[in-house]
């Protein structure tokens, strides 16, 4: 038992939206409601649809945004803005996240008519909502969030040279990232958007390995194919197991696939590389060139827009600019200090020495300078090609210059299997 005052503190902290109760003899079982199942979001919601020039190469023609004020935006890309498809992207927004308590949208049909799906989800979630006025895009929050993807869409986009058929992979890895980057809204407290809305540390290891069109090496087939290349378009969440992404072959159809590794800098310098990336790009300009159909929806606003031309040359020349200001002095690279964050520096080992071959004591000071006053030869995370030099000091002052990897082989011969000396 507890007393009146903790149990109105008790009734203050939580909801009562499944209390049921009976007046008359109990003539029929309660009715199991999911609704009560669903994970609630505090706070307040926006959602807005926005329309591309080009037609995806899965028939995508616009795209529903669901966006916080902390830098949360979420994106479902449709193939038209029917009350079936809008209605369809709130239960899944509710099914991935939660149903919001208030969200603000416009007064399309699609949205407000009565009878619509997405009408029928305001009332089975128990979400209040607010209609903003015509043409008035301040009114709702989530303009703000489309503003901030076209500026990141475009620049990834032109950065890496992305058909423009894929928009609708691009705009969900943008969303994806953005929820996992902590951002710099005032309201995020040094947090990442995925967190302040679900309560939940969000963990980025599919992520890290990759970037948006990435050249990569997959196996299809369940991993038994034969090696193939293609580009990387992004998770794929729900096709697949855990580490799964969706690759761009050069038959222009995207696939899920689980064994995949990226193309390091290294291999594409090789002739190997350089012909399949070629001819892969030569296969997929003429399919692209193909799928690449343009819609035009004359009756959408400017600020629901994601277009631009693409061959606008003097977005591409501003782009591209770069301010080069001559009262800024350039940084002298013979002052940069290539020691720092290096793992061999300050390393100790026993390293054979005399002719005897006795165990000496040694220090890795410094990486090994040129008369440029450079580091000599080439770090790479591949031990094959890291050819970087080291100076390594002995106890009575003599010093010797050794390659980084018998610095490494000569370490991991003095170690046990738990890595003790």
């Amino acid at each position: 038992m507890i007393g009146p005052n903790r149990a109105k503190a008790t009734l203050s902290a939580t909801t009562q939206n499944g209390v049921r109760s009976a007046i008359l003899p109990l003539s029929r079982r309660y009715r199991a409601d999911r609704m009560y199942h669903t994970k609630r979001l505090r706070g307040k919601f926006a959602t807005d649809t926005f329309y591309p020039t080009t037609k995806s190469l899965y028939g995508n023609k616009c795209c529903q945004i669901y966006s916080h004020k902390n830098g949360f935006a979420a994106y479902y890309p449709i193939t038209s803005a029917d009350s079936n498809n809008i209605g369809e992207t709130l239960d899944n927004f509710i099914h991935d996240f939660g149903a919001p308590e208030h969200l603000t949208f416009d007064g399309y049909m699609s949205q407000v008519g009565r009878k619509t799906r997405f009408r029928k989800s305001l009332r089975k979630y128990n979400i209040d909502f607010h209609v903003s006025g015509p043409r008035r895009p301040n009114e709702n929050p989530s303009e703000g969030a489309i503003r901030e993807l076209k500026r990141r869409f475009y620049r990834v986009m032109f950065k890496n040279a992305i058909p423009m058929c894929l928009w609708d992979f691009l705009v969900v890895w943008l969303c994806e990232t953005g929820n996992l980057t902590v951002s710099s809204s005032r309201y995020a407290n040094g947090r990442t958007p995925i967190e302040i809305v679900t309560g939940e540390t969000p963990d980025i290891s599919e992520y890290i390995d990759f970037s948006f069109y990435d050249w990569v090496t997959f196996r299809s087939e369940a991993g038994f194919g034969q090696p193939r290349i293609g580009r990387w378009l992004g998770v794929s969440h729900k096709i697949g197991q855990a580490m799964s992404y969706w690759i761009l072959p050069d038959t222009c159809k995207p696939i899920s696939c689980q064994t995949v590794q990226r193309i390091t800098r290294h291999e594409m310098g090789t002739d190997e590389f350089k012909k399949m990336m070629s001819d892969f790009d030569q296969k997929l300009a003429t399919k692209i060139q193909d799928a690449n159909e343009s819609i035009i929806a004359h009756d959408v606003l400017d600020w629901n827009r994601l277009s631009i031309n693409e061959d606008d040359e003097q977005f591409k020349e501003l782009f591209m600019n770069t301010i080069n200001d001559t009262g800024v002095p350039d940084k002298d690279e013979s002052q940069i200090d290539f020691d720092t964050n290096d793992p061999h520096i300050n390393m100790e080992m026993g390293l054979p020495r005399g002719p005897g071959g006795n165990i000496q004591r040694a220090v890795v000071k410094r990486r090994a300078i040129g008369e440029d006053g450079k580091p000599l030869c080439v770090a790479s995370s591949n031990p094959l090609t890291d050819t970087r030099l080291y100076e390594v000091e002995f106890l009575d002052g003599d010093k010797e210059v050794l390659s980084a990897n018998f610095i490494t082989e000569n370490l991991l011969s003095q170690i046990d299997h738990e890595g003790h000396r």
